[in-house]
């Protein structure tokens, strides 16, 4: 039975029984340098387990059990001028892959569309989601606003993470989705 809440659409369900019980369990480190002498940086680390069980009693992974989350960031600030300064962000993320739902092939080429497998739901995950984002900005201080010019590169590895996976009818293959690869902004802020 689908879960709600693990994907971009909420399952169409009836009826639900309150017979199921879970659990998350883990350890979280966090190093932080706070902002002085014009740089900070923070890491954070997340090892976990969360599982549930439905009524049927038996211990599943969640649809979240993606086990560990390592965060990555840090800043530098470089004064141009009296009201001017010129900034540098980046920031890293490397988590286990997202659970999922596998595709039952054989069920799907009869239905002619997709048919999933939820006796195996959770079992396995795609591969480590990793995302390195930089930014390089140029702000300005006045009297009665300040503004702020900046570059954004989201992904700039390009690194190619598995959103979900589709069943192609024609072919009877399973294709991957991933999400966007390497996404540069250009951004403009004025603050009064």
């Amino acid at each position: 039975m689908p879960l709600a809440g693990d994907n971009f659409f909420l399952p169409l369900i009836d009826s639900l029984v309150n017979e199921g019980d879970g659990y998350n369990t883990g350890i979280e480190l966090t190093l932080e340098k706070f902002f002085s002498r014009n740089y900070y940086w923070l890491v954070t680390l997340s090892v976990f387990d969360s599982k549930y069980r439905g009524a049927d009693r038996i211990w599943r992974n969640t649809a979240f059990n993606g086990n560990v989350v390592l965060n990555m960031l840090a800043g530098y600030e470089y004064r141009v001028a009296q009201k001017h300064t010129l900034t540098l962000n980046a920031k890293i993320v490397l988590a286990g892959g997202k659970r999922y739902v596998p595709i039952d092939i054989t069920q799907s080429m009869e239905a002619g569309g997709e048919v999933f497998d939820w006796d195996h739901a959770y079992e396995k995950k795609y591969s480590n989601f990793l995302r390195f984002d930089c930014r390089i900005g140029y702000r300005s201080n006045f009297k009665r606003f300040s503004q702020e010019i900046a570059v954004d590169v989201q992904n700039i590895t390009s690194h190619k993470n598995i959103l979900l996976q589709k069943f192609d009818p024609g072919t009877g293959e399973i294709k991957d989705v991933f999400q966007i690869g390497i996404f540069p902004m250009l951004t403009w802020k004025v603050e009064f």
